[in-house]
């Protein structure tokens, strides 16, 4: 049963799992909604004037995404590409939809999913999705991760046409000439705030953005559950646990800096690179990542940090992009001095040209560190705090359930 106080086209809410419809009770009170349905936690998020989807996390998943049947699909050698497709407009799931790519194909069953096993002897892939009285859509440039999966969430519309969703890998641009879809924030400086730092429970996240103040539409999650949508959008699914794990934490805490201090009055934060990637699809590996990291997030000066990351940030130019035109640290010390991040030796990117911002912690750094054997916490407190010696921006800590100090957790969202 939905019950809503305002007009029901403004708002619907979906299984964060599969993407299907889920009958629920919505009440608002107070400028709040407060949502709850049989079988998933309850949510609580700002009430806005877009419209939007509320997903809300199941309390036992699937069978076919339990981790363990996931784990045992995947192979060496290939990506393991699953999912749910459902009716854009209703949530009801959509049988018997044709999923192509490259010499491999697939249909979807009675709950909207489908699976196959595509080689991974390309760097990326597009997919085809296909139904009789439906608009053919069509995911562009996937990163085929060789023994990994993905999960793709299809909403797919009525009518004739084409629908595109380019689904390109930000770090995997990180190669001769290629091009850095670059934030158009600048470091905002330190923030102070109280001692007892709170970490949301939701986020309202804006889609549809032509810029990050002007987006169409807002879908609200569970804090975790969009760190799984995007984390494997920003790192590469298939890199060390421990890079995986400092990238959800600085993910997270990104995130969560912007419940506090929201983009606009109806959503925190948007979807693109202008703030962080967040994107309908999730995989094994860096859920895993997200779940061994719950709690944890990155503080400074009593509030949760705004967790700047960017691909390569070793200050030697080459002919990627990179826009940090602060670069006077030298090669093998990452930094931007003269926009607030001090400069950190770096010697695992020794040699590597600045790719991106140049901003906070670096991506493929993370990697690094971890092939030769660095706990997660160690990467952050390095790139973040400079080990212990802090400095200008570089000047967050990880706190989390086994730290000194555990933030509380409370719904927020204004």
């Amino acid at each position: 049963m939905l019950t809503l106080f305002f007009a029901i086209s403004l708002i619907s809410v979906r299984d964060s799992a599969t993407g299907i419809a889920v009958p629920a009770e919505v009440r608002e009170s107070r400028g709040r909604l407060r949502v709850r349905a049989e079988g998933y936690e309850a949510i609580e998020t700002g009430a806005g004037d877009l419209p939007v989807t509320i997903w809300i996390d199941p309390r036992e998943r699937p069978a076919e995404l339990q981790p363990h049947v996931v784990a045992a699909q995947i192979r060496t050698g290939f990506l393991f590409v699953h999912g749910h497709v459902t009716d854009r407009d209703t949530g009801e799931p959509l049988q018997g939809v044709a999923v192509t790519a490259t010499g491999v194909a697939s249909r979807s069953d009675h709950r909207g999913y489908f699976s196959m096993h595509l080689p991974a002897v390309r760097e990326t892939e597009n997919f085809r999705f296909e139904g009789e009285g439906l608009m053919q859509h069509t995911i562009t440039n996937t990163l085929i991760t060789d023994g990994a999966d993905v999960h793709f969430l299809v909403r797919m519309e009525r009518g004739h046409g084409v629908t595109v969703r380019d689904d390109g890998h930000k770090i995997w641009m990180h190669r001769e000439g290629g091009e850095h879809p670059l934030r158009e924030e600048v470091s905002s400086g330190e923030h102070t705030g109280a001692d007892d730092v709170v970490i949301p429970e939701t986020i309202r996240v804006g889609f549809e953005c032509p810029s990050a103040n002007t987006c169409a539409r807002v879908e609200v999650f569970t804090l975790d559950t969009y760190v799984k949508r995007g984390l494997n959008d920003e790192w590469i699914a298939s890199w060390p646990d421990n890079s995986l794990r400092a990238g959800a934490v600085a993910y997270r805490s990104y995130g969560a800096w912007h419940v506090a201090h929201p983009r606009t009055p109806s959503y925190d934060i948007c979807s693109t690179t202008s703030c962080q990637v967040n994107d309908p699809d999730t995989s094994l590996r860096t859920d895993l990542a997200v779940d061994a990291t719950r709690g944890w997030v990155l503080i400074s000066n009593g509030e949760i940090f705004r967790s700047e990351y960017s691909a390569e940030n070793n200050n030697l130019l080459g002919d990627r992009s990179c826009s940090n035109v602060f670069r006077s640290c030298g090669d093998g010390f990452a930094g931007s001095p003269a926009a607030g991040w001090p400069c950190l030796s770096d010697s695992v990117c020794a040699g590597s040209s600045c790719f991106g911002h140049g901003r906070g912690m670096c991506q493929w750094g993370t990697q690094r560190w971890s092939l030769l054997g660095a706990d997660w916490r160690w990467i952050l407190n390095h790139y973040y705090n400079d080990s212990g010696r802090p400095g200008g921006l570089r000047s967050a800590y990880a706190v989390g359930p086994e730290g000194e100090k555990r933030p509380r957790r409370r719904a927020t969202g204004r």
